[in-house]
Order: C-alpha cells, then structure tokens, then sequence
C-alpha cells in the first residue's frame, strides 16, 4: 500500500511549504490521479502566496489523496 503522506512530502517542490498548481498536476499525473477528483475533494482551504503563486499546503494535498484514493468521504475537520 502506498504511503501517500510520504509521498507527498517527498516530492520535489520549489517551495518547502508546499505545492505550487503546476506541481499539483504534476503530482497527480504521476500518481494517475483523477484530477476533477482530487479537486473536489480539496474544496476550499486555505493556502499561501508567494511570488505571485498560489502555495498548497501538503497536509491539504495529503488528505485531498486519501480522500479520492480510499474512495472516502472527506471529514470536516480533516482541514485547516
């Protein structure tokens, strides 16, 4: 079974704080996933700008992933 947490933490990013849009759909191609999917489970959360880029944080894009991958319903207080 994949660790997403790990994954997700592993993955080269330009900023440590998290994923840019372009690394979000570069993360998900590599791990085929369903992008219209992934962003409805991400919903509306919280994020950073910086140099004019949206940032994503990886425990948002971690619990986006368990949600679509274990084919789960997202639970409120998994966010912010």
């Amino acid at each position: 079974m994949m660790n997403i947490s790990k994954v997700v933490k592993n993955f080269p990013t330009k900023y440590k704080i998290g994923f840019t849009e372009i690394e979000i759909k570069d993360l998900l191609e590599e791990l085929n996933v369903n992008e219209k999917k992934f962003n409805k489970a991400m919903g509306t959360n919280t994020v950073m700008v910086i140099d004019g880029k949206t940032i994503y944080y990886h425990t948002d894009i971690i619990a986006a992933l368990n949600t679509v991958l274990n084919n789960k319903s997202q639970h409120p207080l998994a966010w912010d």
